[in-house]
């Protein structure tokens, strides 16, 4: 889906001979939440493209895939654009899992660059000039993904009664139990 500056990006894997496995990699944009362009991408997909789920009135999505924490990736992870959307597994990279041992050198990064760059919006703040680049590096780090990251790991795993799945490198479908005929899904680091 063309979000802005971001990704949404909807997969159909063929699962049969009348059947797809419907996949959503990423969902966010730089674009204010007043734009709207998120939530008329979940709608697009919601009523034109998933199909109906076992629950009355839901359309099917197998899986998220959440590939890191930047607002560009996350940001339109919002339950109320997922109330019709029946959701069967959640994979998330396993830097946004804080006991994770392969996520302890990335957290102890980001937390370092938040810091840094929330300090720059200070002084943005204060009437100090910043170079485009720097302002666009201050809005990705200086945003808090609080809201997006509990909506993936607790409000959306809650309302479709699954346990988000913190994944990594080498890591495949058959690790975790997805089942996708003639297809293995493997995540890349």
């Amino acid at each position: 889906y063309n979000v802005g500056c971001g990704d949404c990006i909807y997969v159909r894997i063929p699962n049969g001979a009348n059947d797809h496995f419907h996949m959503l990699i990423d969902c966010g944009s730089k674009e204010g939440a007043s734009s709207g362009v998120m939530e008329r991408a979940i709608k697009h997909l919601e009523e034109n493209v998933l199909p109906a789920a076992e629950e009355p009135g839901k359309k099917r999505l197998d899986m998220i895939v959440v590939t890191h924490r930047h607002e560009d990736h996350i940001k339109g992870f919002d339950p109320k654009f997922f109330k019709n959307i029946a959701i069967g597994h959640i994979w998330i990279t396993a830097a946004m899992d804080a006991t994770h041992v392969q996520a302890k050198g990335a957290q102890a990064l980001h937390e370092f660059a938040t810091h840094e760059m929330q300090a720059l919006a200070r002084q943005v703040r204060s009437g100090t000039a910043l170079s485009p680049e720097l302002q666009d590096l201050v809005a990705l780090y200086g945003i808090q993904n609080d809201g997006a990251t509990k909506a993936l790991t607790e409000t959306l795993p809650q309302q479709n009664g699954i346990e988000p799945t913190f994944v990594f490198a080498g890591q495949t479908s058959d690790d975790h139990g997805v089942k996708i005929k003639d297809t293995k899904l493997i995540a890349a680091s």
